[in-house]
C-alpha cells in the first residue's frame, strides 16, 4: 500500500480482494456520504502500478452505537445508501454480523466458515444478510434463513 493512502482495511484471499470502509453514527443509519470515499478509495487503488483488477467495496456500518445491539431496531443503513451501494457494486455489512462471525472463529477457527464469509462478501452487493456460525455442527445459515 502507497504511504498516504487513507484505506481503512484491504483484504486479500485467493477467492478475491477487498477493500473495506468503515462507518459508526452514534443514533442514527450509516448514510450514502461514505460510499463516495470508498469510490475513491477503489479508483485510487486500481491505479498502483502492480493491481490489475479493480478490487470489491465493503462498506461495514455500526449505526446507532450508543443503543444496545438488541434495541437497534432501525435499518442500519438509509434507502439511498442501499440503493447506491446497489447500483455501483458495493456490499453493505453492519458490524453486529461482523462481531458474531469474528467470536466464532476465534474460538473454532473454521476455514470453511471463513471461506464462506468471504464468497458471500465478494459476491453479494448492497444490505448483505451473511452466514451466521454453524449451531452445534449444523450448516451455516444467514440470519434470515433461521
Amino acid at each position: 500500500q502507497e504511504v498516504g493512502s487513507e484505506f481503512d482495511v484491504v483484504f486479500e484471499s485467493s477467492e478475491g480482494r477487498l477493500i473495506g470502509e468503515a462507518e459508526g453514527k452514534d443514533a442514527k443509519a450509516i448514510n450514502v456520504d461514505k460510499l463516495r470515499q470508498l469510490a475513491m478509495n477503489l479508483h485510487e487503488d486500481l491505479q498502483r502500478e502492480e493491481v490489475t483488477l479493480p478490487a470489491k467495496g465493503v462498506l461495514f456500518g455500526n449505526p446507532y452505537r450508543l443503543s444496545h445491539p438488541t434495541e437497534r431496531t432501525e435499518s442500519p443503513f438509509t434507502e439511498k445508501c442501499v440503493a447506491a451501494a446497489a447500483s455501483n457494486g458495493t456490499a453493505l455489512v453492519e458490524t453486529r454480523q461482523l462481531f458474531v462471525a469474528a467470536q466464532y472463529m476465534i474460538r473454532a477457527k473454521d476455514n470453511e466458515y471463513a471461506a464462506k464469509w468471504r464468497s458471500a462478501i465478494l459476491t453479494g452487493i448492497g444490505l448483505l444478510s451473511l452466514p451466521a456460525p454453524p449451531v452445534d455442527g449444523e450448516e451455516s445459515m444467514s440470519p434470515a434463513e433461521q
